[in-house]
């Protein structure tokens, strides 16, 4: 009896569960215009897009109906008042927005395949409007409330059933609709902004990318290059109506000329402009990158995460942040040895081609083909040939024949967005349309760079009836040209296969809601299939389908095949540690705390500093240019496993038994530590002779009846020159500061951990001088002295070497090096450091002092500007009086120029303003401690009326030189916005003095434009102003008279390091002039970008209140 009475009970229940109102809840859409394509019902094969039906003007009336669509069929399920079911609510959220869908899907992917800047202007007007649909439904407390209902009382679903509901319950979890009211409001606004941010970045990335062209006219710069990279550079030169040949920085344009070239001086200005693309400059995406990851930090801070990681990577296999960072710190170290092992030894591959000093980023493509190809007798040349793009795709379509039963059909019927665009119809064995394919293969100023897979529209069931997908492949490969078809590297092979991979995973998918098909599956997966598609890159028996010569029609032989096979862990270490790079700064900007202020350039270089295996290059980053680094927390971990193909072998290959395997069949066993130590140094200064001076120049006096020269007195008489070793100052720092035009180091200040016990200071200059402050001295020491010093050294260390000896051991043993790292010594490519000069010394037991004199005989020309601030408003009144008498000499010459980059604010403008000047003395004085105690805040500081009038005078003898030309960057201001606020904040300056010091810098301002869009200052004299596009690091600046030359370089404070000598001068000189390369002129030409620089610089200043 108690059975069937639980039997009836479950039974009704059953009952009841399926008499649920499942149905869809019917909507009061609004009334559309049938006239405008993207509203009406496509009649086109398989309800393709009419592209040619569609105008530009007809996107924003179809959003706005769409959305209103939307809405209504939102407010439909929310207004149902039958009880929420899993059909009412769940599957009707799934279905909504079916129009919008179709709209969106088409325009933002023309978007990134064949944009225009009319499009973009309605992306920036589009974008708002959906982040605002998409918070009004996330946040829609009664919409959340049926969608939680539903997840809690779920019934029995079907697995498909119930992997939509988990995904739209945490959907709704995940963006904000459990937060308060207030705090949903904040939700608004943050996503609202990041939509904002996300766009605007990729649009400038795309328009940096297009922005830079490098046209050669010269016949014998080109006539290295294979004949397919001549001749796309040259249709590349015809297509853009220039004469000549050019490289864009497309990847097809770009690579070749890189691999190829032996034109180190072109490929450095190629690579740069490609590495610091949308940083700076016109299309400058750094302060963009901030607000992406601050707003995401905001988001994820509010959603209760510590960072944006946090919160992303909790829906991803790894899980949390730790997982990650613990398995990328475990690959690293697997790894980065050897991939430094694989920089040294193609380092050493080009020394043996002539090749002299660092290899730098941009030799890199070059030797390492090379030695690919010494090695394993392969290169592009011999492999492209068999190729050809058309081919390709003929063997692609049969392996998916093969392996899946597909049938490729050209469809001209369906229409195509552009051109080069080709569409097939896609069947399986028994003729059932299982997709459109749409291939668009080849790179124009409308599709940004890449390669990826996309789709018009997913699959799914509706009412019973399937919709299948219509899927795009776009790929940027190298173009024909009038004397050949395309023909693809072996990587570009490789990318068409990765992505093939992912069109299948798309066309293959089945099942009944679009949002749960396809490649719409956890990240962590979604590139395995493309991943396992890219192997057959190497299989004979694939190639043998297809790969012919395309001129003799010759089957690629075995040999060429196998080659490549032996060639596939070659660089293997360091392309995965490049890639691990990519990762470890992903993670670094998504691991973020606090909001982030500082500089994006110097932020990454940290982040990837335990990766970095090339020299790093100042004035370039990723981050600004590659939507992927901060577009979102990318699928890396799975590629860290598999890698790309053969490159995923390349890293199974390096593991097992301790060794890595970087190049096919060669092991590199574990290098055994070496015995041996640096000889302690005794951390004494050992001067050599007194350098005097070269072909001195007649003094006289001036008007004080001191002994002067503007050009050569220092206050204080020559610099005694110093070679050292040197364990630290007191404090176990050794401050240093590197003067020279190599972007890596210029400029820079950096302190030194101590070094460690027994070891000497390791200081290796790689540029014009360096520059050594030692509590409150100075000492220098020219280039041109250190290559002799190191020329010497080495030949005393080959005289005091034993007999039957062999000096790189005795190097290897005293100096704790690596063999080749002391042959690089010996051959003079690295120089010994202070460090390691000494030690020697002390093992060989020869005189330092001795064999540095054997190199002094370049006697030293600098002079050093030093003035002790022991009492800094006298001081300070003596380095302007000494500047006025300078600049009274300069000027007074007609035919003097003037030029200076600096990145603060020109003194020529700023010197004038009293409480300027005031400020920019006390932030001197607090943040280097010296002065009167008693002055603690700006404003205990006055200014002499002295003082003010000499502040006032130098500028008027500044403004007096016959001609000026001025470099600065955008980053001026924005230092003193810093600043003020940091020193408000510490209660160092009142609100009141921060206003009048604004005022002041708006006056500056107006000035600064005036004197801009004349092109000169109010006497009349000409200035030339130059906005550059790279960040400036220090302050330089030359001088030329008709009598005299000379450099001034600015230094830890308002001193100032002056010197006639003619190679510094011409060095610096050099220096200045290619920055103005890299800059923009603004005064007298370049409206828009001066309007855009000054309306910029007056908003930094507008925030100050």
């Amino acid at each position: 009896m108690i059975m069937k009475k639980v039997l009836f009970i479950m039974a009704v229940s059953a009952m009841a569960a399926g008499c649920a109102d499942n149905s869809i809840p019917k909507a009061q859409l609004p009334e559309l215009d049938l006239s405008n394509p993207l509203l009406a019902a496509w009649d086109t094969p398989h309800e393709t897009p009419p592209f040619s039906e569609i105008k530009l003007a007809d996107y924003e009336p179809a959003f706005d109906a769409a959305i209103a669509c939307s809405r209504a069929e939102i407010d439909a399920i929310v207004n149902n008042p039958k009880k929420p079911t899993f059909g009412n609510t769940i599957v009707a959220l799934e279905r909504q927005g079916e129009l919008l869908n179709r709209i969106a899907g088409l325009f933002f992917n023309l978007l990134e395949a064949d944009t225009s800047d009319e499009m973009q202007q309605i992306a920036q007007r589009v974008q708002p409007k959906l982040t605002e649909l998409s918070n009004d439904i996330s946040l829609n407390p009664e919409l959340f409330a049926r969608v939680k209902q539903v997840y809690e009382h779920p019934g029995r679903l079907r697995k498909e059933d119930r992997k939509l509901l988990e995904d739209t319950y945490q959907s709704f979890a995940r963006s904000g609709a459990a937060l308060s009211d207030a705090d949903k409001e904040l939700y608004r606004k943050y996503t609202s902004e990041l939509s904002g941010l996300t766009l605007r970045f990729g649009q400038n990335a795309l328009a940096a990318t297009n922005a830079f062209t490098l046209n050669i006219t010269d016949p014998k710069v080109v006539a290295e290059l294979p004949a397919f990279v001549r001749e796309g550079m040259a249709a590349e030169a015809k297509a853009r109506g220039e004469k000549g040949w050019t490289v864009t920085l497309q990847h097809p344009s770009y690579l070749p000329f890189m691999t190829y070239s032996s034109n180190r001086e072109l490929k450095e200005k190629l690579w740069k402009a490609s590495n610091s693309r949308a940083l700076g400059g016109e299309f400058d995406n750094t302060e963009i990158v901030k607000k992406i990851a601050n707003t995401r930090l905001k988001i994820a801070n509010l959603l209760g995460y510590k960072c944006y990681a946090d919160y992303v990577l909790e829906r991803r296999m790894a899980e949390n942040t730790k997982t990650v960072n613990d398995f990328l710190a475990e690959l690293l170290a697997a790894t980065k040895s050897y991939a430094d092992a694989d920089y040294r030894t193609v380092s050493d591959y080009a020394a043996t081609l002539g090749f002299k000093g660092q290899l730098m980023p941009w030799d890199w493509s070059y030797y390492t083909e090379k030695y690919k190809d010494e090695k394993y007798a392969l290169n592009d040349e011999l492999v492209k040939p068999y190729l050809k793009l058309e081919n390709v795709k003929k063997g692609v379509f049969m392996l998916a024949n093969k392996l899946y039963g597909l049938n490729f059909t050209p469809d001209d019927k369906i229409e195509v967005y552009h051109p080069d665009v080709t569409a097939y119809d896609v069947t399986d064995a028994d003729g059932r349309f299982m997709a459109v394919l749409y291939l668009d293969f080849f790179p124009r100023e409308s599709k940004r760079s890449g390669a990826w897979m996309t789709e018009f529209r997913g699959t799914k069931i509706e009412d019973g009836k399937e919709i299948r997908p219509l899927v795009s492949l776009v790929m940027n490969f190298t173009k024909p040209t009038e004397t050949a078809p395309s023909l693809l590297t072996f990587d570009e092979l490789e990318t068409f296969l990765h992505e093939f991979g992912h069109a299948l995973h798309g066309m293959l998918g089945e099942g009944k809601y679009e949002s749960q098909t396809g490649t719409n599956v956890y990240r962590d997966f979604v590139e395995l299939p493309s991943q396992l598609m890219e192997n057959w890159a190497t299989e004979k028996e694939f190639l043998d389908l297809w790969a012919v010569h395309y001129e003799t029609g010759e089957p690629m032989p075995a040999e060429i095949v196998d080659r490549i096979v032996a060639a596939q862990n070659y660089l293997a270490a360091y392309a995965n540690v490049r890639q691990l790079s990519f990762g470890m700064t992903d993670m670094a900007w998504h691991t973020l705390t606090e909001p982030f202020e500082g500089d994006v350039e110097q932020f990454e270089a940290v982040s990837m500093a335990p990766t970095q295996v090339l020299p790093v290059v100042s004035g370039t980053a990723m981050a600004p240019a590659r939507p992927h680094l901060l577009g979102r927390l990318r699928r890396r971990i799975l590629r860290l496993q598999v890698g790309r193909g053969a490159r995923g072998r390349r890293f199974l290959a390096l593991q097992g038994e301790g060794h890595l395997q970087p190049r096919g069949g060669f092991v590199v066993p574990r290098e055994r530590p070496l015995e041996g130590r640096h000889g302690a140094p005794d951390g004494t200064l050992r001067a050599f002779p007194r350098p005097q001076a070269r072909n001195p120049r007649p003094h006289r006096k001036d008007g004080s009846g001191k002994i002067s020269d503007p050009f050569s007195d220092s206050g204080g008489g020559p610099v005694q020159a110093l070679l050292f070793s040197y364990p630290g100052d007191r404090n176990g720092r050794l401050r240093f500061r590197v003067g020279h035009s190599d972007l890596r180091r210029r400029g820079r200040r950096r302190v030194c951990p101590p070094p460690p016990a027994g070891r000497a200071s390791v200081l290796q200059p790689s540029g014009f001088f360096v520059s050594l402050r030692l509590g409150k001295r100075i000492f220098l020491l020219t280039t041109s002295m250190l290559e002799k010093s190191n020329a010497a050294l080495i030949e005393a260390i080959h005289a005091h070497t034993p007999q039957h000896s062999n000096p790189a051991s005795l190097l290897m043993d005293m100096l704790n090096i690596g063999r080749e790292a002391a042959y690089r010594r010996l051959r003079g490519e690295v120089p010994f450091t202070f460090g390691e000069a000494s030690a020697l010394c002390a093992r060989m037991h020869f005189s330092l002092d001795r064999v540095v004199g054997l190199a002094a005989t370049d006697k030293l020309s600098f002079q050093l500007k030093f003035k002790e601030f022991t009492a800094p408003l006298e001081t300070y009144n003596e380095i302007l009086e000494r500047d006025i008498a300078f600049m009274r000499e300069v000027a007074s010459d007609p035919t003097t120029e003037f030029a200076t980059a600096t990145n603060s604010l020109p003194a020529e403008f700023y010197g004038k303003y009293d409480n300027l000047n005031r400020f920019k003395l006390f932030k001197w004085l607090y943040q280097h401690e010296v002065g009167n105690p008693a002055v603690r805040t700006f404003e205990e500081l006055k200014l002499p009326a002295e003082l003010r009038r000499n502040c006032r005078e130098y500028v008027r003898w500044v403004q007096s030189v016959a001609t000026t030309y001025l470099i600065f960057d955008d980053s001026n201001f924005k230092h003193w916005l810093n600043a003020l606020r940091a020193y408000r904040e510490m209660h160092l300056i009142s609100q009141e003095s921060v206003r009048v010091l604004r005022d002041e810098l708006f006056a500056m301002l107006d000035e600064m434009e005036t004197v801009a869009v004349k092109g000169e200052f109010e006497n009349g004299n000409k200035i030339f102003l130059y906005l550059s596009d790279i960040d400036l690091e220090s302050s330089y600046s030359y001088v030329t008279t008709s009598r005299h030359q000379a450099v001034n370089i600015g230094m830890f404070s308002l001193n100032g390091l002056r010197t006639p000598d003619p190679l510094m001068y011409e060095y610096v000189k050099k220096w200045i002039k290619t920055q103005s390369r890299f800059s923009t002129l603004i005064s007298g030409s370049g409206e828009l970008r001066r309007i855009h620089y000054f309306k910029r610089q007056r908003e930094i200043v507008a925030q100050l209140g």
